[in-house]
């Protein structure tokens, strides 16, 4: 463990100028529109707490998955680079914690901390041209709070993406996302079909005679409980276990990766 501050110091020396580009684009996303509305007069018609949250949201998912998802493209996988990354004196646990920290700790809270600044800045210039004073981004939020949260969750997927594909990371994981999506779906479809088979039976046969009242779709007491159990389930697996899930493949993979390119 003691490993990591070393391998986070490395990581944000060779991204750091990658990582002040990404700062600049984020702030000239803030500050060129709310001049351009302060010019033409519309500043005063924004809602700047739902632009600065849905700004942040986008940054956070996009950018942050993005990131995430390139996380090992530049050691692990890289045919210049790999050897160093092999040869760099540090456990597989180490490694991933080290991107862990970075992408699920650091990111969201230098990113949190860096539109609360900006926006400020942003506020001092509209009430230095145009009179105006809007409230700043909230730190406190409980919607940011709630995104960051869905975030710690998602980034997982991603970085378990970043260990198993050697290119095109991003968009494989995205692909492969979407279609457990749709044979999740499909299989949801089969169960309500079973559940509903009744009634779906006389309406896929134009019966125009059944008439459907209140308690015609409503469930058995033994298969409302099997839902709540579903649901409950499903947010048990999501928020505890879908994390941790990807994690430990992902330090597998990367020992698996140690195990075979490094002999």
């Amino acid at each position: 463990m003691r490993h990591i501050p070393l391998l986070l110091k490395k990581q944000f020396y060779e991204d750091r100028k990658g990582l002040i580009i990404y700062a600049a684009v984020i702030l000239c996303v803030m500050i060129i529109p709310n001049l351009i509305a302060g010019f033409i007069g519309q500043l005063g018609l924004n809602s700047f707490s739902e632009d600065y949250r849905s700004l942040f949201g986008n940054f956070l998912y996009i950018g942050g998955f993005i990131m995430v998802s390139m996380a090992f493209s530049e050691g692990m996988y890289s045919k210049v680079k790999q050897h160093a990354w092999l040869m760099t004196p540090a456990h597989a646990h180490e490694k991933l914690i080290a991107k862990e920290l970075s992408y699920a700790a650091i990111y969201p809270l230098a990113l949190m901390l860096f539109m609360f600044i900006s926006s400020t800045i942003v506020a001092g210039l509209d009430r230095l041209f145009f009179g105006v004073t809007h409230e700043i981004f909230n730190l406190a939020d409980p919607a940011v709070w709630k995104m960051v949260l869905y975030y710690l969750v998602g980034q997982s997927i991603f970085i378990l993406g970043a260990t198993y594909f050697k290119k095109a990371h991003f968009i494989k994981t995205v692909l492969a996302i979407l279609l457990f999506l749709v044979v999740f779906g499909l299989l949801a479809m089969l169960f309500a079909r079973i559940i509903y088979a009744p009634y779906a039976k006389v309406m896929f046969h134009g019966n125009i005679n059944l008439s459907f009242n209140e308690t015609t779709l409503m469930l058995s007491d033994r298969l409302q409980n099997l839902f709540n159990f579903l649901e409950v389930t499903g947010k048990v697996f999501f928020w505890a276990l879908l994390a941790p899930f990807c994690l430990i493949v992902s330090y597998f993979r990367i020992r698996e990766v140690e195990a075979k390119d490094a002999v």
